[in-house]
């Protein structure tokens, strides 16, 4: 698999890619990816030889904003947004990760949070019931589910029935 700096668009309306001229400040892969708007997306972290720290910002029309980098460098992290800040948890940068780390994009500051109580590499993260989750991933017990409860992350009594990695979370709305 190689790295890239290029920067793709959907458009539904038409049912086609388009391959904007922006590109990303570098190549990258592994990367975790979210979308704070209906119009801009941030990506965080990442590999191209070595793993990244360096975080940007992209909008629909290929705009890229160099935003602060993450205190610690990884890879095949999980990322969402929670409160208004964007959360980065696990990855690997030589070995398997606990960390996490949320950035406040009113302010441009990341801060260190509690680490999960599990290494995860790749892992899957969620807002349920207003709760910030993160669940499988390789690493220590991947089929574990840790939920952020504002301080430290608690080991959930639920577990995964199978290995979970390498997923991709939509959010989907019910009919009541």
């Amino acid at each position: 698999m190689t790295s890239s700096d290029l920067i793709d668009r959907y458009t539904v309306a038409t049912n086609t890619w388009t391959t904007l001229t922006n590109k990303l400040s570098s190549r990258r892969r592994r990367h975790c990816s979210v979308a704070i708007s209906e119009t801009e997306m941030i990506l965080a972290g990442g590999y191209n030889g070595t793993q990244l720290f360096s975080v940007e910002k992209y909008d629909k029309d290929g705009v890229v904003t160099k935003l602060p980098n993450m205190n610690y460098r990884r890879s095949a992290s999980g990322c969402i947004m929670y409160n208004e800040e964007l959360y980065v948890a696990g990855g690997y940068n030589g070995s398997i990760l606990s960390d996490v780390e949320a950035f406040n994009l009113k302010t441009n500051v990341w801060r260190i949070i509690n680490k999960m109580r599990n290494t995860r590499y790749f892992p899957g993260m969620f807002v349920y019931d207003n709760q910030l989750t993160v669940f499988g991933g390789d690493g220590k017990d991947p089929r574990s589910i840790e939920v952020y409860n504002g301080t430290s992350w608690d080991i959930s009594n639920d577990i995964l029935a199978k290995d979970f990695t390498f997923g991709v979370l939509v959010e989907a709305k019910c009919a009541a």
